[in-house]
C-alpha cells in the first residue's frame, strides 16, 4: 500500500510552507505529494477552500528540485484552463527533470464561475476534455504529431522534449459522474473518484 499527501487546499499555506511540507513528507516516507489547482476563487466559494492556490507547475518544479524520491502529482489539474500543448510541455519537462516521478491527474472542472471568469465554455467542457487528452497523448507519443478536432487542431509541428525518454506519465482522470468513468476507461490510465 502506498500513501500520499495533498498539500493544503483548505488551510492557508504559503508557497514556502507547501515546499516544507513536501520535503517533510519525503523524509517521513510518504510515497507521493499532490498539488491542487484553482486560478481564481469566486466570492461565492470563499471559505470552501484556502484563499491561496499556488500555480501547480512551478510549485512542483521547485519541489522536484528539493526532493529525490517522492512522486509528484497533480490533484487535480483543471485541464481546460490552459492550452493543451502548454500543459503537455510543462508535464513532459517536469517528468524529465524529476527523473520520471510525475503523475498527471486531471479533471474537466466543475466551478462554473471560474470557467466564466477565464473565458472557457463551461457547457463544452466534456467534449473539450476528450480532445485535450488526445492532443496531449499525440504530442507525447508521436514523432510527427497532428490532430484535428472540434476545438483544437495542429499539424506539421515538432514537440520536444517528449516524456517517453523515461516513460509516459500516467494520466488519471478525476470525476464522480458516469462520463468521468467512461473518459477514464477510454483515454486514461486510471480513475480518481473525487471531482476537482
Amino acid at each position: 500500500m502506498k500513501f500520499g499527501i495533498c498539500l493544503p487546499l483548505r488551510l492557508k499555506a504559503s508557497a514556502s510552507q507547501n515546499i516544507d511540507i513536501a520535503v517533510d513528507a519525503q523524509e517521513l516516507g510518504f510515497d507521493s505529494v499532490w498539488v491542487s489547482d484553482h486560478i481564481i476563487m469566486p466570492e461565492k466559494h470563499r471559505g470552501m477552500f484556502s484563499d491561496v492556490f499556488c500555480e501547480p507547475f512551478p510549485l512542483l518544479s521547485y519541489i522536484s528540485a528539493v526532493t529525490s524520491t517522492i512522486s509528484l502529482g497533480t490533484s487535480v489539474i483543471i485541464l481546460l484552463y490552459r492550452n493543451p500543448l502548454a500543459v503537455a510541455k510543462q508535464i513532459a519537462t517536469l517528468h524529465i527533470l524529476s527523473g520520471g516521478r510525475v503523475i498527471f491527474r486531471m479533471s474537466p472542472g466543475w466551478m462554473r464561475e471560474e470557467f466564466d471568469t477565464l473565458g472557457v465554455p463551461f457547457k463544452s467542457r466534456g467534449r473539450m476534455t476528450y480532445e485535450y487528452i488526445k492532443a496531449i497523448r499525440e504530442v507525447w507519443e508521436s514523432e510527427s504529431p497532428s490532430f484535428g478536432g472540434e476545438f483544437y487542431t495542429f499539424s506539421e509541428i515538432e514537440f520536444e522534449p517528449k516524456p517517453v525518454q523515461l516513460s509516459v506519465p500516467p494520466i488519471l482522470i478525476a470525476g464522480s459522474s458516469e462520463y468521468a468513468v467512461q473518459r477514464a476507461a477510454l483515454l486514461g490510465d486510471g480513475w480518481h473518484s473525487r471531482r476537482g
